[in-house]
């Protein structure tokens, strides 16, 4: 709930952003000059009270799609976005409105009173749905409302919540005293706030509704990950070429570069996937120069957890490897005895002595290998 809080507040907020007020303060200002002009023929008055309604309904879409695509910015209003072509769903729903009221009233009594609180509390889901989906008939499903409501949990809760608070200071307001331009530039933003708020917990729980807004710190860590892998990859056919042609020299400079140029959180991706990648190359000889190369590399880093991961595993593939050079044998036998890997730093202390046989191990080595076999 805590770091959710920032974000909804962000998105409650969003109305009272600059292009927020000076397009409410529009509308609020044309209705005014237009109901004082045309007031004095009966009904006329409605046209521009429709263009207001209609006007502040499609901006509170926009906004609400904003806080739904993890963007609490009040977006800049158009033409073409507030304009009656513009995808059927407010104009629909603002019709569906009408007719459950039509129908309370028809009906009258108790059952007028169940289907009014039914609409309102189903409301907020409704308007979820059609701003974030643009699905008109998604948005009067009760199946689908009801698997939002659902997943939404507590969380939808407290949106009614916060609605029943906001109709309240509503109902206030126009009990009071107020002239009528700063009185309907409020309640706008009353209304455009309620829409904004409904966009912000839909961003916050998308996990949960399994909404993909257009930014999240999922699709950052995605676009950083592919980022990441053609790099990878890139340095991989880098090293490729020159291994294939046994320059194995050449072949370790990009990798020696990569590595050392990588964070420790990004090896622990990073190394997994290029000795598998390695491997696949049919080349023992190759294989083992870049687990030697990638071992040295994180035993610089004091990266022993992930250096002993890779001698462990080139050592199941290549029965005759073993490390560069007798002070990282040492160093990955040492951490493999503590983390309780006795056998493996026995194998790669074994090898060492196996590949050179004509130099005798030094103290340090010799006297760990004659405590592990003891």
């Amino acid at each position: 709930m805590e770091s959710r809080l920032p974000y909804l507040l962000r998105a409650f907020a969003m109305p009272f952003q600059t292009a927020s007020l000076l397009f409410v303060s529009f509308v609020a200002a044309f209705y005014f000059l237009c109901a004082a002009v045309l007031g004095q023929v009966p009904y006329l008055w409605i046209l521009p009270a429709c263009f207001a309604i209609f006007a502040i309904v499609k901006y509170g879409y926009l906004l609400l799609g904003a806080a739904a695509n993890g963007k609490p910015v009040a977006p800049v209003p158009s033409l073409e976005a507030l304009g009656p072509f513009d995808g059927p769903g407010p104009i629909g729903q603002l019709l569906c409105c009408v007719l459950l009221y039509l129908l309370a009233r028809e009906l009258g009594g108790a059952f007028a009173l169940w289907v009014g609180a039914a609409a309102l509390l189903v409301l907020p889901a409704s308007m979820a749905v059609q701003g974030s989906t643009h699905h008109v008939l998604d948005a009067v499903n009760p199946l689908v409302l009801g698997r939002l409501i659902r997943a939404l949990a507590w969380h939808y809760l407290l949106v009614l919540a916060l609605l029943a608070i906001e109709g309240a200071v509503a109902a206030l307001i126009c009990r009071l005293d107020w002239a009528e331009l700063p009185r309907d530039i409020v309640l706008s933003l009353l209304a455009l706030s309620a829409f904004a708020l409904i966009g912000g917990v839909i961003y916050e729980c998308r996990l949960e509704v399994g909404h993909e807004p257009q930014s999240s710190p999922e699709r950052h860590a995605a676009r950083v990950r592919e980022a990441r892998d053609r790099e990878r990859q890139q340095m991989l056919d880098d090293v490729y070429g020159p291994m294939r042609a046994r320059d194995y020299r050449l072949a370790l400079a990009p990798l020696e570069k990569f590595l050392d140029a990588a964070s420790p959180d990004e090896l622990g991706l990073d190394v997994p996937s290029i000795m598998a990648q390695v491997a696949q190359w049919n080349d023992q000889r190759g294989l083992a120069t870049v687990a030697r190369c990638v071992v040295s590399r994180l035993l610089r880093k004091s990266l022993s957890a992930l250096a002993l991961a890779v001698a462990d595993e080139t050592c199941s593939r290549l029965s005759r490897f073993s490390l560069e050079s007798e002070t990282e044998t040492v160093a990955v036998s040492r951490y493999a005895k503590a983390v309780g890997r006795s056998r493996l730093a026995l194998l790669l202390l074994d090898r060492l002595a196996a590949a050179r046989p004509e130099e005798p191990l030094g103290p340090e080595a010799t006297a760990l290998r004659s405590e592990l076999k003891g």
